[in-house]
């Protein structure tokens, strides 16, 4: 593509209101230009304050095939076509999820908004050359530095694989090696998320990756209900590659045809073993790699192989291991046995010879008084009281475990112990889709149940289910999941609520039983711990441990809920209640434009929340 076909901002042009100013263009792809900007930051001191301006790289939805700019300079033309806007919600959904991913080896996005008619986000600008360069400059890397380069670049790809993103485009010219010598993946273009059950997140097919660096299949995958974590371990392997040797890898049909250059890596000094490591990477066939990034680094770093080991899969010894263990525990269970049983008989046989009559008959006596007590408790003492034993988190707060707790809001509002689906105020409960009342394996437009299959589109978003009712609120309704799954006494709450929870109580990131989230303590002194649950998308369960995301009963209603940060022309594509309020939280405050770690705010209906109910007396 030839860079006078991509019509990229002026120099100078603002956004957000003159938050960011335009510095130079970074790149550009066939879907979106990068730019770096600069933005103001207050510094507050003892002696006073200042602004300092901080550099950031922004990334614009543009198709250049496709999109052009007006005559203004900015606003983006023909974002009505619909591959466009299939691929700009598609460039938000990726800036949302790269959003919730936090490594230090990974570029942060700190914000994203809709403006010109496109979406944007915001990420850290890293200051320092891509690896491809630094590598340029040396010649080659020796074997010591690339295996420090290698553990820290694997430390992030096993991070993305863990919440099941791929990167596909991983190459030493997206890898950034910053002035301190660390490094970070960047420019995720291609990247894709899948389901639990191997599938992809959208239609849309997987990028064919950069010659060199790409497997055969990459260029035409099929998927086949797996996870290809294999397609980033050959770009691995590739990127290694070009740290030991300097050279650009061969494309993967030519070693295919030619075989693998040992030669080249002996002639520059490279450890047979870590030859066969890259050989195996870079195999021609998926089986034939590494099947985990764990795997592969693992191979790399040992030190205990002969000269000339070449690296080999997995033998089974670790089940031999597993079989030892058990072999030995069952060993011992036998004469555990045995001696359980030799001492039961031995205290059976001496208490019938010792057990008089009159201990027998006080025994019974003994038996009857504690049924009488136990009688007692249970009817006689008839008034129901909400006094169950409490959970101690890890930082010394009281977590209540009684069904309902008081929190001394001004409301009165009971609020439940534990999320619908729990049993205790630590464990997750279920995930749910608003106005849905089953879990599901994954959470998106196709498999919502007010989607209308037929149109294919969120425009019906303001139905439920098959009566086409028109409402703002499911609370105590069929669709209100807290009254499905806990009883009549409890509800969905409604935004007041989530109002009132949000600004009249603390709010502490804590542990309670290894499971991280909010211990969020009333004005009375009450607390209750909500578990960071993370949420649904379309590839299952995202960010547990890391951020909590609760529904409301009610929808978001767009004239009064700020959106100022979204395109209102996106908003009315998905139609006016396509939203509902939800209450999210994270560790860390800094969210994505919010200074606070908790918020009320709103989601798609289609994406999976946790719900913790409130009581309701009757």
């Amino acid at each position: 593509m030839e860079k006078d076909k991509v019509k990229t901002l002026c120099i100078g042009t603002t956004l957000q209101n003159g938050k960011y100013t335009i510095v130079k263009e970074l790149g550009h792809g066939s879907f979106g230009i990068t730019y770096q900007a600069t933005t103001d930051v207050a510094l507050n001191g003892k002696l006073g304050n200042m602004n300092v301006k901080v550099n950031v790289a922004i990334k614009e939805f543009f198709m250049p095939d496709l999109n052009n700019r007006a005559v203004d300079g900015s606003t983006v033309e023909g974002t009505k076509n619909t591959l466009v806007v299939d691929y700009r919600r598609k460039f938000r959904r990726e800036a949302e999820n790269l959003a919730r991913l936090h490594h230090a080896g990974i570029v942060k996005v700190l914000e994203i908004f809709d403006e010109n008619n496109t979406t944007y986000y915001v990420m850290e600008y890293i200051e320092g050359e891509n690896l491809d360069k630094y590598i340029m400059r040396r010649g080659h890397l020796d074997e010591n530095e690339t295996k420090v380069v290698v553990c820290e670049i694997a430390s992030a790809l096993e991070y993305m694989h863990k919440y099941r993103m791929l990167h596909l485009d991983l190459k030493p010219k997206n890898i950034m090696h910053d002035s301190n010598g660390r490094v970070k993946l960047i420019d995720f273009g291609l990247s894709k998320q899948y389901t639990a059950e191997g599938e992809p997140e959208s239609s849309t097919s997987i990028g064919m990756g950069t010659p060199g660096y790409a497997p055969i299949e990459q260029a035409n995958y099929h998927q086949d209900g797996t996870f290809p974590v294999t397609l980033d371990i050959y770009a691995f392997g590739a990127t290694i590659y070009k740290m030991l040797t300097g050279q650009t890898p061969p494309h993967a049909s030519d070693l295919l045809e030619n075989g693998f250059p040992e030669t080249m890596f002996r002639n520059l000094g490279v450890s047979e073993h870590m030859i066969g490591c890259v050989k195996k990477a870079m195999g021609p066939t998926k089986k034939s790699r590494y099947q985990t990034v764990d795997g592969m680094v693992r191979d790399i770093e040992r030190d205990d192989v002969s000269s000339g080991e070449i690296p080999t899969v997995n033998d089974g010894t670790e089940d031999d291991e597993m079989t030892y263990i058990h072999e030995d525990r069952q060993h011992n269970a036998v004469e555990d046995e045995q001696i359980n049983k030799d001492e039961t008989e031995d205290v059976h046989h001496s208490y019938d010879e010792t057990m008089s009559r009159s201990k027998k008959v006080f025994l019974v006596f003994l038996l009857l008084v504690l049924c009488g007590v136990g009688i007692w408790l249970l009817y006689g003492n008839n008034k129901k009281e909400n006094t169950k034993p409490d959970y101690i988190a890890d930082s010394g707060e009281a977590i209540s475990s009684d069904d309902y707790v008081d929190l001394g809001l001004p409301s009165g509002t009971l609020w439940a112990s534990c999320n619908v689906g729990a049993s205790a105020p630590y464990e997750k409960g279920g995930i749910y889709a608003w106005g849905e009342t089953v879990q599901k394996q994954s959470y998106r437009m196709e498999n919502y149940f007010d989607i209308d299959s037929l149109a294919g589109s969120s425009s019906l978003y303001d139905m439920f289910g098959t009566e086409g009712q028109t409402q703002q609120s499911i609370i105590g309704t069929k669709y209100d999941v807290a009254s499905a799954v806990c009883g009549p006494d409890y509800v969905m709450p409604t935004k007041a609520q989530l109002d009132e929870l949000n600004t009249e109580c603390t709010w502490t990131w804590g542990t309670l039983k290894r499971v991280k989230g909010m211990i969020v303590t009333g004005p009375n002194g009450n607390s209750i711990f909500l578990p960071a649950c993370g949420s649904g998308n379309e590839n299952g369960i995202f960010g547990y441990n890391e951020d909590g995301d609760y529904w409301c009963g009610e929808l978001c209603d767009p004239k009064v809920h700020e959106h100022s940060n979204m395109d209102q022309e996106l908003l009315e594509l998905d139609g006016p209640s396509a939203r509902a309020y939800s209450l999210e939280f994270m560790e860390t405050a800094g969210w994505i434009g919010v200074d606070e770690n908790h918020m009320v705010s709103c989601g798609q209906r289609y994406y999976g929340c946790s719900v913790r109910p409130v009581y309701v007396k009757n």
